[in-house]
């Protein structure tokens, strides 16, 4: 397997980042957490067409246990979410700037939203599911800051919400995949699918049961 560490790039970058800003109160307010900010974004934009420029790289990092392990892979789908995160982040997080001038702790947000940001990039390049998991639970926990940025009744109110909610996908999207293990070939998105043809024989009803359970788990999110 080839071992493209670019893939980490801008995965890790905007969480490392992001995590400078969120630590270091001095910069809040000020001209500089801006500049960081935006060379932060346009670099990580970069990041991301450097590893969409060519499709199949692969990273193995660990196992987690037998059949379950930590690997990216940047594949077409990747590819086009990787891009429209990118996008879509990059612009968005120009206009905030605007947005949270007359807000307070504007370093916080502005390193939660590089964080939040990274941790997308991680779902789009996951080549299996357990890492697209993984990578899906750190965005809820790493974005809540965002809800209640403002830390009125209002936003704690709906970071509450956001928090049940997630739980909620969580624990769907787990009991989905723990049950597909049993008949799936691997956890590796694959071209074909994952199913065993095999075991599916007569169990298409609690397949398809499986199968709304992590659209609700998933699509919570």
């Amino acid at each position: 397997m080839n071992t493209h560490y670019e893939i980490l790039l801008p995965i890790l970058f905007p969480i490392l980042v992001g995590g400078y800003l969120v630590a270091d109160k001095r910069l809040n307010k000020t001209k500089a957490l801006r500049i960081i900010t935006t060379a932060a974004l346009v670099l990580n934009f970069a990041f991301v067409l450097l590893c969409i420029f060519e499709e199949g790289k692969e990273l193995f990092l660990w196992n987690l246990s037998a059949g379950l392990r930590i690997n990216f892979r940047v594949d077409d789908t990747g590819r086009f979410f990787s891009a429209l995160v990118a996008a879509m982040f990059t612009l968005v997080g120009f206009f905030s700037y605007e947005y949270i001038k007359h807000e307070d702790k504007e370093n916080q947000f502005l390193g939660f939203y590089l964080i939040t940001y990274g941790t997308l990039i991680g779902i789009d390049f996951a080549g299996n599911l357990i890492t697209m998991y993984l990578f899906f639970e750190l965005m809820t926990v790493l974005s809540l800051p965002l809800v209640v940025h403002s830390r009125t009744k209002e936003s704690i109110a709906a970071g509450i919400k956001y928090l049940i909610y997630s739980l909620f996908g969580a624990f769907m999207g787990l009991l989905g995949i723990f049950f597909l293990s049993r008949y799936t070939i691997s956890m590796e998105f694959v071209t074909g699918g994952i199913l065993n043809a095999y075991m599916v024989e007569g169990n298409e009803t609690l397949l398809r049961v499986l199968a709304l359970l992590m659209i609700m788990g998933f699509g919570t999110k």
